[in-house]
């Protein structure tokens, strides 16, 4: 009897670390897949950001010209793409700060608001830390300490 409950005990144990493997084995793969998205976005998001920086400025008031219907498009599918990679894996809080970034980006797209890269600057962040917090390297969060 005694024997027959060590092989029991022992088959159960064997079981549960199979199990346990094949759940450790899909957490590192999602963690590895969120790094991955994580990385995509952020190079999109550096795209994003490029072109609206290339727009020259109008001389008298300093604001950057509108997107042109091509290059607003261009940044339609780009945000899409960014979008969805994020909802993929994200957490609601990523997302959120994600839509707050591609609001403001939009409206000057539009030109209901002036480009400010400050403001863009904290959007950014914003979803920077939002990252940081999900992927949990370290949880503080990140402020720009420069003059501009």
């Amino acid at each position: 009897m005694k024997s027959d409950f060590t092989l029991l005990n022992q088959n159960t144990i064997s079981k549960l670390n199979k199990e346990l493997d094949v759940l450790k084995n899909s957490q590192i793969q999602e963690y590895q897949d969120k790094l991955k998205i994580y990385r995509m976005v952020t190079g999109i998001v550096a795209d994003l950001l490029a072109d609206f920086d290339l727009k020259p400025h109008d001389i008298a008031t300093g604001d950057k010209q509108l997107l042109s219907d091509e290059e607003y498009n261009k940044f339609y599918r780009n945000w899409m793409k960014g979008y969805g990679y994020l909802a993929m894996l994200a957490p609601q809080s990523v997302m959120d700060a994600y839509d707050k970034l591609s609001d403001h980006l939009i409206q000057i797209a539009a030109g209901d608001v002036s480009s400010k890269w400050v403001e863009i600057r904290k959007l950014v962040f914003g979803v920077i830390n939002e990252i940081r917090k999900d992927v949990g390297i370290n949880k503080r969060e990140i402020k720009y300490k420069g003059i501009l």
